[in-house]
């Protein structure tokens, strides 16, 4: 039966269950966490490093340090721009970089 023909109660305990997983799809604090090591980096670094670095080594930091690990998941390009106050395009070649190890 397609989601469109099925009872309302079916389709609201479907809808239940994907919004159970997405609000775990990665762990509570981890946009604060994120934030932190940002901000932490953006004193500690000249105001002349790019932020799609910085945001990259921010998140190198936080898997070296286990607080991200395998599995974990990150929140969404435009939860982390809006959280960090960055353009999608930034957090977007920031994430690219980190895919790719460079």
């Amino acid at each position: 039966v397609s989601a469109a023909h099925a009872p309302r109660h079916e389709w609201a305990c479907e809808r239940g269950v994907i919004a159970l997983l997405v609000s775990h799809w990665y762990f509570p604090g981890m946009l604060s966490a994120i934030a932190t090591e940002y901000a932490r980096l953006q004193q500690a670094e000249t105001s002349r490093t790019l932020a799609y670095l910085r945001l990259r080594r921010a998140l190198q930091h936080l898997i070296d340090t286990g607080v991200l690990g395998p599995g974990h998941g990150l929140p969404s390009e435009r939860d982390l721009a809006t959280g960090l106050q960055l353009s999608r395009v930034t957090v977007r070649k920031a994430l690219s970089g980190c895919a790719f190890g460079l």
